[in-house]
């Protein structure tokens, strides 16, 4: 399979510009972003991404946007909350290690609410010992990937939530 190289373009201060380089296999096609709505209209997948490192949120948010879903980037776990809420989105991406409400507590508090507005939750950490992961899955979450993560399984696990 080839391989496509893509980069992203920001700034995190004014004036500081940055480039993002991926080596990243190309999706089958872009049109399987989208799901298939009960009146038949097609949406794009929408994921919530919460990581209190910014340039972390950054590369997750541009790779993902290259797969044509909507992306909303968040930088801390009551951020990810009120965006749930609001947005209902179809998955959340959250890193465990956040300051103030960590990924544990977010996937807790979502534990109770309705399948229907709970997304699919995947843990994106640095915490990777088995203990960590038993922990996620206690917390609530779906699926867990120790960063630095492969970006092209955690595309496929986004995938999967499409059908």
């Amino acid at each position: 399979m080839d391989y496509l190289i893509f980069a992203c373009h920001g700034t995190r201060r004014a004036g500081d510009i940055y480039d993002m380089a991926h080596l990243h296999k190309p999706a089958e096609t872009l049109s399987s972003a989208t799901l298939e709505s009960e009146n038949g209209h097609r949406a794009r997948l929408r994921i919530v991404v919460a990581d209190d490192n910014e340039d972390a949120r950054d590369m997750l948010r541009c790779v993902l946007e290259q797969q044509g879903y909507e992306v909303v980037p968040v930088e801390d776990g009551q951020h990810a909350l009120d965006a749930i809420a609001e947005l209902e989105p179809d998955v959340a991406i959250l890193d465990i290690g956040m300051p103030g409400m960590d990924g544990y507590e977010v996937a807790r508090q979502l534990m109770g609410w309705t399948r229907r507005s709970r997304p699919f939750l995947v843990a994106f950490s640095g915490f990777g010992r088995p203990e960590d992961k038993l922990r996620a899955a206690a917390a609530g979450f779906d699926q867990h990937f120790t960063k630095p993560a492969d970006i092209d399984a955690l595309i496929r696990t986004v995938e999967k939530r499409l059908h």
